[in-house]
């Protein structure tokens, strides 16, 4: 298009008619250049005042951005090998507990896998003491209020002095076992 345009500027218009058509061209050439530099993010007269070499110039300045795109691309893929090693480390560790029996899907800190963790250790050492025949012992609240020692002391006096063995003691243990085990740990 840049050739045919020249060429009607080198043969002198006869008519009124053809200096119209190519002053046409020229304008809608030079509007498609100027659109094509503003997409492409420069400033055309700037480039122009600048001389006939800026836009080499201006290109030329990228090759020092290659090596600093190859050096970023390195360290992305250094950075995403990382990454995928800890993701597999994760979910190994995921399988591991998953394989024993604690499933830590849902649980994003450390705090919310704690109460999972205690109820499956809780469960693992009672079915180990059922296997030995120790029957499983009832849960004791350490945090119990103090204030209930001597009525624990109590309770637990008056259990001791049934008969051993007797119905009457089993269920005076099933009624009262939360302070008779208070009673126990703290003395």
């Amino acid at each position: 298009m840049l050739k045919a345009l020249l060429a009607t500027f080198s043969a002198p218009p006869k008519t009124l008619d053809q200096a119209r058509h190519g002053i046409d061209q020229s304008k809608a050439f030079a509007s498609s250049v100027e659109t094509l530099f503003a997409n492409a993010g420069l400033n055309l007269e700037t480039l122009l005042a600048a001389g006939p070499d800026s836009l080499k110039v201006y290109l030329a300045g990228f090759d020092g951005d290659d090596v600093a795109l190859a050096a970023l691309q390195t360290e992305r893929d250094g950075l995403a090998g990382q990454l995928t090693l800890a993701q597999a480390q994760l979910t190994a560790h995921a399988d591991l507990l998953k394989t024993i029996g604690l499933d830590t899907a849902a649980a994003t800190t450390p705090e919310a896998v704690k109460p999972a963790l205690e109820a499956h250790v809780a469960k693992q050492v009672t079915l180990a003491l059922a296997k030995t025949g120790h029957p499983p012992v009832q849960h004791i609240d350490p945090t119990a209020p103090a204030n209930k020692t001597a009525a624990d002391a109590d309770l637990h006096a008056a259990w001791k002095a049934l008969p051993t063995g007797s119905e009457e003691r089993a269920a005076f243990f099933a009624l009262h076992q939360a302070a008779i085990w208070r009673h126990g740990i703290k003395s």
